[in-house]
């Protein structure tokens, strides 16, 4: 007579709680997602921090040959947004860090990482909808000086639907990944899965 042995606690879990992929898939998207915005923040500011500089080498430039702003004209456009535009690279930041350590901590499955991460996904939305807002102020002025400059009326509108056409795939692009995780983690198997993970 032969005695089996008994499955280990592990293996008998690891039957229970099927290991799924979705952790490791949105987190690492989750990861690049707030690398590029983090970075793109870092990179707003010192280009903002940047422009007085870039308006003295821009002084005398020619306009371009097809009509529109001078250089110098085009860069004091922009330092007129120097405020408003550190401020939003200032936001983002922060809130870039946490979708990173959010979707570390998915990457992982620990338990409090949804929570974490739908926080993100309020605040990502209510700022997506402030930077539209704000592109909206800073495009409006950038639309008016084409308007000023344009060699032709084509070119002033082709301006104007590349001014909205950047700040629709803004908003669209900044409302995906919120919108997706507020869905996604408040389904009910998603939740039941993710009460059972470790705490730390």
């Amino acid at each position: 007579m032969s005695i089996e042995t008994p499955p280990q606690f592990s293996e008998a879990l690891s039957r229970e709680v099927p290991q799924t992929k979705w952790p490791k898939v949105v987190g690492i998207i989750g990861i690049v997602v707030g690398g590029v915005g983090g970075l793109g923040a870092c990179c707003g500011v010192v280009g903002a921090l940047a422009t007085s500089w870039l308006s003295k080498l821009a002084e005398g430039q020619p306009v371009p040959p097809g009509g529109g702003p001078s250089p110098a004209e085009a860069m004091q456009a922009m330092a007129k947004h120097q405020g408003l535009i550190i401020a939003l690279c200032v936001i983002a930041l922060p809130i870039a860090t946490m979708l990173i350590v959010g979707s570390v901590r998915l990457v992982r499955r620990r338990a409090g990482s949804p929570t974490l991460l739908l926080y993100w996904s309020a605040i990502k939305i209510l700022e997506t909808l402030g930077g539209t807002w704000a592109g909206f102020i800073m495009a409006k002025d950038q639309v008016q000086l084409a308007k000023k400059t344009a060699a032709t009326p084509a070119a002033a509108e082709w301006a104007a639907k590349f001014a909205t056409a950047q700040l629709v795939g803004g908003l669209v692009l900044g409302m995906a990944l919120p919108i997706f995780l507020l869905i996604w983690l408040n389904r009910a198997r998603i939740r039941d899965e993710t009460a059972a993970w470790l705490r730390g």
